[in-house]
């Protein structure tokens, strides 16, 4: 199996950091691309999800902090590893276990590093 990217779930925690800098080393050793992803967990009731005011404009504006924050942080790690390091910030109204299987599931991923 070729394992093309390994993709660290990142939470801007001192865990999270000792993972991106485990696993930039497996990317450097090993020819990988290094994907860092920001999980925005949308809350539901019940499964419904407001639509209207309220939670969702306060999950965007988290979001694009975020989103910045993680760019700069990939930015720095590709500079510091010399690695092919991207990010994104994702969105979803699912457990974080259920979003790292849909991200694995529907991605180029071959490998997972995460803190605790």
């Amino acid at each position: 199996m070729i394992m093309k990217q390994i993709l660290c779930p990142f939470d801007f925690s001192a865990a999270a950091e000792n993972a991106v800098e485990y696993a930039s080393h497996l990317a450097k050793d090993f020819n990988m691309g290094l994907f860092l992803l920001y999980i925005e967990q949308i809350p539901t009731w019940h499964g419904a999800v407001p639509m209207s005011g309220g939670l969702l404009p306060y999950v965007d504006e988290l979001a694009l902090a975020a989103q910045q924050q993680l760019q700069d942080y990939a930015f720095s790690i590709q500079q510091k590893f010399q690695v092919n390091c991207t990010s994104d910030v994702r969105a979803y109204a699912l457990t974080l276990a259920g979003a790292l299987g849909e991200e694995i599931r529907d991605s180029d991923v071959g490998l997972v590093v995460m803190g605790t």
